[in-house]
């Protein structure tokens, strides 16, 4: 069934992503705006924070202004410094090893398991050295990571798990959300996440001293009006922005209803025998973020969804490929299958059955 919303990109496509913004959107934006906090101040920012600390199950969450952001202040946290080693994954958007970078620390690459697309627990410990600080792990499209195995990992070498979440909205590895196994946990809430502020993201965390130093250089380092004793960042969420994630958030069971409709749909019409889809471990629950499909032909597949009328995107680049982070050792042949097999779907939670079928129609035609 698809719902009333706002009309986002070219209407002859079937985008790859939609947002679902109703009336409740509007109504609080229009608070915000009407209120005159229209920045970093306003009471939507504080409400936002609470409850989405009250979904995932975390004491702190600080509102951010991208997810980029909330990884970079989860280093900070971390006490991530020049010349230290951070594991993470192969295969993730970049900013994850962005944000490593940022402090001068140096990403270290792990290829993830054939069968999930997450990190392989049981090879990071081959990429460890004295230099290793933190495992940056990364719920790849909504899936959670064995996070018994990545938690056993980093006790053995003593170090420090943060949680890319910006994808996982939702998920959870056994009775726990993921971002609240680690030290902090990151969200984004990007036009095309399962709740989405336009751009913006969370930090959460159990630990206050983490809180504390996140809170600190999430706003330019400032302790008191005007005096600044560090270097920090403007990083902070705006009210109308706060505005719009309080409304989603308090849609999210809603939300995940109609993208958990879209994903079982492709699972009945996709033809399995040709077309591989992302393993889900039976101890996690999905968090439905983007349907992806690993088929023979994906450039040819692309092309023809392109001519219909679908969107589609690829899987990302596994990351000692992209310029600033070649040069390092290892292979990494199952984030290289994923790019140059894997496609994203359209997975946006007003896709309608029939239109599921016509992708999938395409889609079974030229895996």
């Amino acid at each position: 069934m698809r719902h009333a919303s706002f009309s986002f990109g070219d209407n002859s496509m079937i985008p790859i992503y939609e947002p679902w913004l109703t009336d409740r959107e509007k109504e609080y934006a229009k608070n915000a705006i009407d209120s005159g906090w229209i920045s970093s101040k306003g009471k939507y920012i504080e409400l936002f924070e609470r409850a989405f600390s009250d979904y995932v199950g975390s004491k702190y969450a600080l509102a951010v202004n991208t997810g980029t952001a909330a990884c970079h202040l989860a280093v900070i946290a971390a006490g991530i410094k020049p010349g230290d080693e951070v594991i993470v994954p192969a295969s993730t958007y970049i900013a994850t090893a962005n944000a490593v970078a940022y402090e001068g620390a140096k990403p270290v690459f792990v290829d993830v398991n054939e069968n999930d697309w997450n990190i392989n627990p049981d090879i990071i410990h081959e990429k460890i050295t004295t230099f290793t600080k933190a495992i940056f792990v990364v719920h790849l499209f909504g899936n959670p990571c064995n996070m018994d195995k990545i938690m056993e990992v980093a006790d053995k070498y003593r170090l420090v798990v943060i949680e890319d979440a910006c994808e996982s909205l939702s998920a959870r590895w056994l009775d726990r959300h993921t971002g609240t196994f680690g030290k902090v946990g990151c969200f984004s809430f990007f036009g095309n996440k399962n709740v989405t502020t336009g751009e913006g993201g969370m930090v959460i965390t159990n630990d206050r001293a983490s809180y504390d130093i996140m809170k600190l250089y999430q706003g330019q380092g400032q302790t008191s009006q005007y005096y600044h004793p560090v270097i920090g960042f403007n990083y902070r969420m705006t009210n109308v922005e706060a505005a719009l994630g309080l409304a989603q958030i308090e849609r999210i069971n809603e939300v995940i209803a109609e993208k958990r409709r879209v994903y079982h749909t492709y699972m009945e019409l996709l033809d399995h025998d040709n077309v591989i889809v992302q393993a889900i471990p039976k101890e996690a629950t999905h968090g439905y973020w983007m349907v992806v499909v690993l088929v023979r032909n994906a450039a040819e597949l692309r092309i023809a969804l392109q001519q219909q009328g679908i969107d589609s995107r690829p899987v990302f680049y596994p990351l000692n490929t992209m310029p600033p982070y070649q040069g390092g050792s290892g292979r990494y042949l199952n984030a290289d299958k994923l790019h140059r097999y894997g496609i994203m779907l359209p997975s946006y939670p007003q896709l309608t059955d029939d239109q599921i079928q016509f992708i999938c129609s395409i889609v079974n035609k030229h895996a």
